[in-house]
């Protein structure tokens, strides 16, 4: 199975991009509590409504920043986990399509046995 795995490998350059994706979200999402209590220690006490704004504007830009990451978070992993799976199943069909006949039946029996029915029937390798 683990030599299956080795024929679909993954893009690297998606993965880290992918890794930064998330980082870069989960740090805009854990800056704002950041963000909101320097708005309340700051602008409040003060009634600084400059300083309100500003940090109320910076903490939208970091919502923003946080969502479009996300957004690329999920669009990366949804392509990347497609593009895994096409070429594990390729690679797996590549791999049974050079079974011996004999080597199927064998497969099917002991399917079955562990507890998962084939109903094929045995058939020829082209």
């Amino acid at each position: 199975m683990f030599s299956l795995l080795k024929a679909a490998p993954l893009s690297v350059k998606q993965v880290v991009a992918l890794l930064i994706f998330r980082l870069m979200s989960s740090f805009a999402s854990m800056f704002m509590p950041t963000l909101l209590a320097w708005m309340l220690d700051s602008g409040v006490p003060s009634q600084n409504h400059q300083i309100i704004i500003i940090l109320g504007v910076v903490m939208a830009m970091f919502v923003l920043m946080s969502a479009i990451f996300s957004m690329g978070t999920a669009r990366l992993s949804a392509k990347l986990s497609t593009d895994f799976a096409r070429r594990l199943r390729n690679a797996v069909f590549k791999k049974f399509r050079v079974f011996h006949p004999q080597k199927q039946i064998v497969f099917q029996r002991q399917a079955f046995w562990f507890g998962v029915p084939l109903t094929l029937q045995p058939f020829r390798c082209l």
